[in-house]
């Protein structure tokens, strides 16, 4: 089986996928425990570290995955679904069920908006507040951070969603 090459529309925005065989060579899971300190809850985390290795090439693709826990084992035959150049899904080629590896598609792909504008306009727009209204500005300054993150969120969800979506459909096909 050879690596196949397709894109798919994501709005206006042209998404290339790539699918490649490979086979999981090496695959962990383990999880890491925090707090337990001063009364408060232990808090764990899922960490996930696999090792493809890429049947044309030979070559090995490591992955650590955080929070994902996938049906992934060693000597595992899968097909790799990666968008310029990075990993985003697998398909696990006995089932046929695709996973994807990354909850947040839209920022490992690089089409999130970046977080630092929520900080740019919340502090800008606080500013203005401050300077507009000279009394009765308390909760007022607290406004465009709260509109800013809200926006920051749907957008992040819509675009996450679109690209599932889109890659879904293909999957389907």
């Amino acid at each position: 089986m050879e690596a196949m090459q397709t894109t798919v529309a994501v709005g206006n925005t042209e998404l290339p996928l790539s699918l490649q065989p490979a086979t999981v060579i090496h695959s962990n899971k383990f999880s890491e425990a925090r707090g337990g300190g001063f009364n408060l809850p232990v808090i764990s985390t899922l960490y996930t570290e696999v090792v493809y290795r890429m049947k044309d090439t030979q070559a090995d693709v490591k992955l650590y995955l955080r929070n994902r826990n996938l049906p992934i084992y060693t000597n595992q035959e899968v097909s790799l679904i990666s968008s310029s150049g990075k990993l985003i899904g697998f398909i696990d080629v006995k089932t046929n069920q695709y996973y994807y590896t990354s909850s947040d598609l839209s920022r490992h792909l690089g089409m999130a908006i970046p977080y630092y504008w929520v900080l740019i306009f919340s502090v800008a727009g606080a500013a203005l507040i401050y300077f507009l209204y000279p009394e009765g500005r308390g909760p007022l300054m607290a406004a465009p951070a709260l509109i800013a993150l809200l926006f920051y969120w749907i957008y992040k969800y819509l675009t996450n969603r679109r690209i599932t979506q889109a890659v879904d459909a293909y999957m389907v096909s």
